[in-house]
Parts: C-alpha cells; structure tokens; sequence
C-alpha cells in the first residue's frame, strides 16, 4: 500500500506496543494480551509490521469496494423503474412491486438508501400520539 493512508486509534495503538516489542520492552506473549489477540495472531500482525512498516497494518480491504455492493448499471434502472411506475410508493411496496417486475430482488433498506440517495424519498416525521393523558385535578370536600 502506497501513498498516504488513515489510521484508526486501535491501529496507532498497535504501533505504539509494536514498537516496544521490537525495542525489547515488552515481549510478543504480553503484547498479545495488550492487544487483545491470541499469542500467535500477534505473531503475525508483528511479523507483517517489521516487513511492511506501520502501513501493513492497515486492514487490506481499505479502499476497495464491497464484495456485496450492487453494480450501479442495475441501480440506475431500479431507480429509473421506481420514477415511471412507482413514485408514490414507499420503499418496502416498491422492492416488493419491483421484484415483481423481473429485477433482482432488493432489501427494501436498501432501495431506501438509493432513494434518499438520490432525492427520491425523504424521512418522515413521526406523528405525535392520538391522546394525551391531563393531570388529575385535586379532590374538592364537598359539604
């Protein structure tokens, strides 16, 4: 990994006790409880720190797409479906009627999601309840 990389407070923490493990301060077996790992996966994330420096402890996957995420031809033409027939649907309705339709099955989160996206549907307030309960008055003494 080259170039410029963020990291998080539990990977700086994990320098900093990696660090002290190759200046001999700490042996890997404490370093492993420190981290919260087991003695011989702290053995690997040592090993990948003095190959690749503080980068390779990055997690690999930074940067990258999801392996779940849906490829944006089929989005558009979800979306462009939902604006000809359906726009006064809700999402849950709409994933239902579009999966009807012949399109890959959505979650109906998910189309909720590209909708707010892409100004299709905004959140609605909820409406406050239909009563209200009063304060008992005080008992008056009759006479």
């Amino acid at each position: 990994m080259k170039g410029h990389f963020l990291m998080r407070q539990e990977q700086r923490d994990r320098i900093d006790v990696l660090k002290g493990v190759r200046k001999k301060v700490m042996r890997l077996k404490e370093a492993a409880v420190v981290l919260g790992v087991s003695h011989r996966q702290c053995r690997s994330i040592y090993r990948r720190y003095l190959d690749e420096g503080e980068s390779g402890l990055i997690h690999r996957l930074i940067g990258r797409p999801s392996n779940r995420a849906i490829n944006p031809g089929p989005r558009e033409a979800i979306l462009e479906r939902y604006k000809q027939r359906y726009p006064d649907f809700g999402p849950t309705l709409a994933a239902e009627k579009l999966s009807l339709d012949g399109y890959k099955k959505i979650d109906h989160e998910t189309l909720r999601q590209w909708l707010v996206k892409g100004g299709l549907w905004h959140k609605r307030r909820k409406r406050p309840g239909h009563r209200t309960w009063r304060h008992e008055l005080p008992h008056q003494k009759s006479i």
